[in-house]
């Protein structure tokens, strides 16, 4: 069950305000039609776990910025920015916000932290510093408290990034690492903007050159089918030692 709360995770990401009735497909791409390399953006994802249940994710986009997203009906999100730069996320459980994310960036563009409040009644927040350190590595540190301060330290992790995908994260404070391993073809949110920044934020595969097959040296893994352009219209989610998929997701783009 956890592994299969994390693969609906990864599967999922973002999403658009659209219908979610799984039936109403008219203005979707068949997932097999090609779709050009440098203008793809991921419409719409459908999940069912092995439960049978359903999961769409709905995403709309200005230009190539994804502006909200949609799951289901229950959670979603809504993008703000700033002289091209995401500046804030709010997030709700269907009409009830539960919080909204501060980010902080340099003179030079660069993020330099990002800040949780949460709306749900407890007045906390979670700030995470950035900073940037040799071999393509990132280092957050996270601290708690109220809307006013935050500076109560809760973890530090390293991530380590290449070719534009994130591929392990040290967790300093316990000596352990998850190592993310990928495919060689167009991740399925390769051309959205600011596509690095949404993976600090997220799971590896948000904003990725290409696509997560395999998490946590083999904990759960991803099998992928393509379009002509070399983009997933497909995949099953498996988790480990278990040859029976427990999620199959399909791909829609714009």
């Amino acid at each position: 069950m956890k592994n299969s709360i994390k693969l609906l995770a990864i599967l999922f990401i973002f999403c658009l305000s659209c219908s979610t009735d799984s039936n109403n497909e008219e203005d979707m791409n068949d997932p097999t039609d090609p779709t050009p390399n440098t203008t793809a953006l991921l419409k719409r994802t459908v999940s069912q776990d092995d439960s049978g249940d359903d999961y769409i994710v709905n995403y709309t986009y200005n230009g190539n910025k994804l502006v909200s997203f949609n799951e289901s009906d229950t959670f979603n999100a809504t993008y703000t920015y700033s002289n091209d730069l995401l500046v804030r996320e709010d997030a709700y459980i269907g009409s009830v916000q539960e919080s909204y994310t501060i980010l902080e960036y340099d003179t030079n563009n660069v993020l330099t932290q990002y800040t949780v409040y949460f709306t749900g009644g407890s007045n906390s927040a979670i700030r995470n510093e950035i900073s940037y350190l040799p071999n393509n590595q990132i280092s957050t540190k996270s601290y708690s408290g109220d809307f006013t301060t935050q500076t109560v330290y809760n973890y530090e992790n390293i991530d380590t990034f290449s070719n534009g995908n994130w591929t392990k994260r040290y967790f300093v404070d316990y000596g352990d690492e998850e190592v993310y391993i990928y495919d060689t073809k167009n991740g399925t949110f390769k051309n959205m903007h600011q596509g690095d920044i949404f993976q600090l934020l997220g799971e590896p595969g948000q904003g990725s050159t290409n696509n997560p097959t395999d998490f946590d040296t083999g904990e759960t893994r991803l099998e992928y089918t393509y379009n002509t352009n070399d983009y997933p219209v497909s995949s099953l989610g498996y988790e480990e030692g278990n040859s029976v998929p427990v999620i199959s997701t399909q791909y829609f783009y714009e």
